[in-house]
């Protein structure tokens, strides 16, 4: 678990992330919007995410 990190995924703006699971190396999940009724598949590969950060930080709040 020592070499285990933690990201944390942009919000989906009025939606959900879910259904995580690990594939060939590669996050996948789903991006989920029921008042639109929509669902997008979504993935993220480890070497790209960038600002890897403690879990304990709180992520800074977006200007509208």
């Amino acid at each position: 678990m020592a070499g285990w990190k933690i990201a944390r995924l942009e919000v989906v703006a009025k939606g959900f992330a879910e259904d995580f699971r690990w594939e060939a190396g590669v996050l996948r999940y789903q991006q989920t919007f029921s008042a639109t009724s929509t669902a997008l598949p979504a993935q993220a590969a480890p070497e790209s995410v960038q600002g890897w950060a403690p879990i304990d930080d709180v992520p800074p709040l977006r200007q509208r």
